[in-house]
C-alpha cells in the first residue's frame, strides 16, 4: 500500500539529490527483509499510513519548509509526520559513504578513524528535529528537563537529561502504539546511520563545509567555545538554525544525541549496515551540544557515556526503520 499524497504535493515531481563521491545512492528499493536487490519493488508496509501522514502544508509547525513529494525509486514520501506526537521524519535513501575522519582533519580525535567505506542497504527515516520536551512529556508523562526550567521554559527545546536507558523506554512506548507485525519501528539510529545522514553527501568536517576557523558554524548549530559562558547554559528551541543538505536540523550542536550501538573502535575496511560492537561499557553519542566546543560538533566526532548517564545536554533524535525488526535494546548486555 502506498501513501496517497494530498493534491498539494502529488503533482510535484520528486526532488533529485546530486550524487557525490561520499554518499552514493544505490538506486535500490525496499524489500521484505535483508539486503536489497536491484529491481526489487515493494510498497511501504501496510498500516504505515494509519500512523503517519505526509504533511500537505508547505511549512511545518515550526515554520520550516516541508520536503514535499516522493522519492523516485521507492515512491515513499520525502517527509512524514507521526500523527500522535507531531514528530516529523525525513526520508534517507540507501547509499555509501566514507565514515570517520582522515588523520589530517583539524581537531580530530583518535577514535574517529580509520576512515572506512560504509554501505547502508536499506532506506530509513530520521527525525527532522531532536525530540523536544513537549514530545517526550506527551509520551512518558515526565519532563526530565523541568529541573532546569528556569533556563528551559520552552517545550520546543530538545528534551535533555535523558539517559540511553530512558530512551529505550520512550521508544518502547512509541512502538507499542504502532502495533505488532507492521514491519516498521522506532529506534535510535546507529552511528553509521547518524553520520551518513549528518554528512548528507559531504566529505568535509561539517555538512556545510570545512569551516576551518568555525566562523560558519553559528549559522547551522548551537555550541559553546567556553562551557562556562552564562549565555550558553541551556539548549535552544529546535529548528532555529539552517538545516543540512538533506533537511535535518541541529545535526551540529544543540544537544548530544544518543545512538543505538555500543562505542568501540572501528573495524576498518568496507562494511554493510554496521551495528557496532556486540558488547561494551559505553553507548555512542553524536552531534555535539550547546555545552560543547565547536570541534565536538563535527560530523565525525564521537562521544560516549554509560547507558544510565543523564547529563543535561544528553538527548535523542529518533529513527524509523522500515522492513527490518531490531527488537528491544538493553543497557547493560
Amino acid at each position: 500500500m502506498r501513501f496517497i499524497l494530498s493534491p498539494h504535493t502529488s503533482s510535484q515531481r520528486p526532488r533529485k539529490r546530486p550524487v557525490t563521491s561520499s554518499a552514493v545512492c544505490l538506486g535500490l528499493v525496499i524489500g521484505a527483509g535483508g539486503p536489497l536487490r536491484a529491481g526489487e519493488t515493494i510498497a511501504p508496509p501496510q498500516g504505515l499510513e494509519a500512523v503517519f501522514d505526509a504533511n500537505p502544508d508547505p511549512r511545518d509547525a515550526l515554520g520550516n519548509p516541508v520536503r514535499a513529494g516522493i522519492h523516485e525509486a521507492t515512491g515513499w514520501p520525502l517527509e512524514i509526520r507521526h500523527k500522535p506526537t507531531g514528530i516529523c521524519f525525513v526520508f534517507i535513501p540507501p547509499g555509501e559513504f566514507q565514515m570517520g575522519s582522515p588523520d589530517a582533519e583539524t581537531d580530530r580525535d583518535g577514535d574517529e578513524g580509520p576512515v572506512h567505506r560504509v554501505r547502508l542497504t536499506r532506506p530509513f527515516y530520521l527525525g527532522k528535529y531532536e525530540v523536544t520536551r513537549g514530545q517526550w512529556k506527551r509520551i512518558t508523562g515526565s519532563d526530565p528537563a523541568a529541573r532546569w526550567s528556569e533556563s528551559l521554559p520552552d517545550l520546543s527545546v530538545p528534551s535533555g537529561g535523558i539517559s540511553w536507558s530512558a530512551c529505550q523506554n520512550f521508544i518502547a512506548s512509541l512502538n507499542r502504539g504502532l502495533g505488532e507485525g507492521k514491519g516498521f519501528e522506532f529506534a535510535l539510529p546507529t552511528e553509521a546511520q547518524w553520520e551518513y545522514a549528518c554528512r548528507a553527501g559531504s566529505t568535509t568536517r561539517f555538512s556545510f563545509g570545512a569551516d576551518p576557523d568555525y566562523s560558519e558554524l553559528d549559522r547551522f548549530g548551537w555550541c559553546s567555545s567556553d562551557p562556562d559562558r552564562l549565555e550558553e547554559r541551556a539548549a535552544h528551541p529546535v529548528g532555529r538554525k539552517l538545516p543540512n543538505p538533506w533537511g535535518l536540523y541541529d545535526m551540529h550542536g544543540n544537544i548530544l544525541e544518543w545512538c543505538r550501538n555500543w562505542h568501540g573502535p572501528y573495524a576498518g575496511g568496507q562494511v554493510s549496515d554496521p551495528e557496532g560492537p556486540a558488547t561494551g561499557k559505553y553507548r555512542a553519542l553524536r552531534g555535539g551540544s550547546w555545552y560543547d566546543g565547536p570541534e565536538v560538533c563535527r560530523s565525525a566526532n564521537r562521544g560516549h557515556a554509560e547507558p544510565f548517564e543523564n547529563w543535561r545536554h544528553f538527548g535523542l533524535r529518533l529513527a524509523l526503520n522500515v522492513g527490518a525488526a531490531i527488537g528491544p535494546q538493553k543497557g547493560t548486555d
